[in-house]
C-alpha cells in the first residue's frame, strides 16, 4: 500500500518506513528517528504492522526509586507513558524478570526483613513469596517454558548458583565452590547456563551444563565482566564488562569468541535484556546524570525509554529468553 502522507505513516501506522523510503529514501531517513522513538517495534517487525497482535512482546519490567524507595514498574518500550507501578511498600523491590509468556515477573524483595525471591502476576498480583531463609536470595530468572526459576544464593556462606520450581520448590545447589557465583542466566532450550564467578580473581564469565557440569570460562581478562544475558537463538551473550575503563555493553558468541563493544560513553551502561528479537536490547544508563532504560538496535541509534530525574534499572522484557539482573 502506497503512503499518502508521514502523517499516516507516524500515527496511524498503515504502512512501513521500508515502504516509506520508496515514496521519498533521503526524506525518509531523516524521520526515521522519529519513527524509532513512537514505535522502535513497527518499522523493526512488519508482520506486527499487519497483525497489530505483538503489543505482549513490547512489554518490559523495571525498578525505579521514583516513588522515593526501589519498587517494579512495567511499562512499554515505545511509549513511556504506559509506565506502570506493580510494588507497593515501604521495603526494596528489586532484580524483576518477566517469565517468557509475559504472565509471571521474579523479583527480589527484602520486605520480610532480608532479600528473597518473590513472584507475581504481570499486573502486580497475587504477590507469592518463593523462598524462606536467613539469607540473601537474588538474580532469580524463569527458564523458558516457566517450570523452573535460576537464582544465586549466598546461603551455603557464599554465592552459588541455584535452581528451583517455579512455585518454590525443589530449591537445588548447582555451583560448590568457595568464590562468588551469580548472575545466572540459561538458554532458551534449557541445555546451557551462563554465569558470573570471581573463582579466577576477578569477575569473569563462565559457561555450564543445566545440571551444573562442564563448567567452562568465556571471558578472560584482569577487569570484570558480568551481567550477562543469551539471545534468544542461543547463538550470542550481550554481557558488560569495564575493560575499557568504564561499564559498557559487549556482545560474544556463545563459546566466548569474536568479543566486540557495543555502546562507547564515558557513563555506566549495565545490566542489558535481550528481546525475542536478537539484534533488540534493553539497557540501562546513567549517561544523562542518572539512571534510565534505553532501546538499542544493533547499527541504528540508542533511544531513551524512560525520561525522569530518578533511576530507573534492572529492565527485563517479556518474551525474554535468558535475561539476567
Amino acid at each position: 500500500m502506497k503512503c499518502i502522507s508521514l502523517f499516516l505513516l507516524l500515527f496511524l501506522n498503515v504502512c512501513t518506513p521500508k515502504q516509506y523510503f520508496k515514496e521519498s529514501n533521503e526524506r525518509g531517513k531523516k524521520v526515521l528517528g522519529l519513527i524509532i522513538l513512537l514505535d522502535p517495534w513497527k518499522w523493526r517487525r512488519p508482520e506486527c504492522c499487519s497483525s497489530c497482535s505483538c503489543a505482549a512482546d513490547r512489554i518490559f519490567t523495571f525498578q525505579s526509586d521514583r516513588d522515593g524507595n526501589s519498587e517494579i514498574y512495567k511499562g512499554y518500550d515505545s511509549l513511556a507513558i504506559t509506565q506502570m507501578r506493580l510494588t507497593t511498600n515501604s521495603f526494596s523491590d528489586s532484580n524483576p524478570s518477566f517469565s517468557t509468556d509475559g504472565k509471571k515477573i521474579v523479583f527480589v524483595s527484602d520486605r520480610d526483613g532480608n532479600n528473597e525471591i518473590y513472584a507475581m502476576n504481570a499486573g502486580g498480583g497475587s504477590q507469592t513469596r518463593l523462598t524462606s531463609n536467613l539469607f540473601n536470595d537474588i538474580d532469580p530468572t524463569f527458564y523458558a517454558d516457566g517450570s523452573k526459576i535460576i537464582f544465586a544464593s549466598d546461603r551455603s556462606g557464599n554465592q552459588e548458583i541455584y535452581t528451583m520450581n517455579s512455585d518454590g520448590s525443589s530449591q537445588t545447589r548447582l555451583t560448590n565452590n568457595s568464590f562468588s557465583d551469580f548472575h545466572p542466566t540459561i538458554s532458551s532450550d534449557g541445555k546451557k547456563i551462563v554465569f558470573v564467578s570471581n573463582r579466577d580473581g576477578n569477575n569473569e564469565i563462565y559457561a555450564m551444563s543445566s545440571d551444573g557440569s562442564s563448567q567452562t570460562r568465556l571471558t578472560n581478562n584482569s577487569f570484570s565482566d558480568f551481567h550477562p544475558t543469551i539471545s534468544s537463538d542461543g547463538a550470542k551473550i550481550v554481557f558488560v564488562s569495564n575493560r575499557d575503563g568504564n561499564n559498557e555493553i559487549y556482545a560474544m558468541n556463545i563459546d566466548g569468541s569474536s568479543q566486540s563493544r557495543l555502546t562507547n560513553n564515558s557513563a555506566d551502561d549495565s545490566n542489558p535484556s535481550y528481546s525475542k528479537y536478537e539484534d533488540v536490547i534493553l539497557f540501562e544508563s546513567n549517561r544523562t546524570g542518572n539512571y534510565q532504560i534505553y532501546f538499542m538496535r544493533l547499527g541504528y541509534p540508542e533511544i531513551r525509554i524512560t525520561n525522569n530525574s530518578y533511576n530507573d534499572r534492572e529492565p527485563s522484557y517479556s518474551g525474554v529468553f535468558g535475561s539476567s539482573q
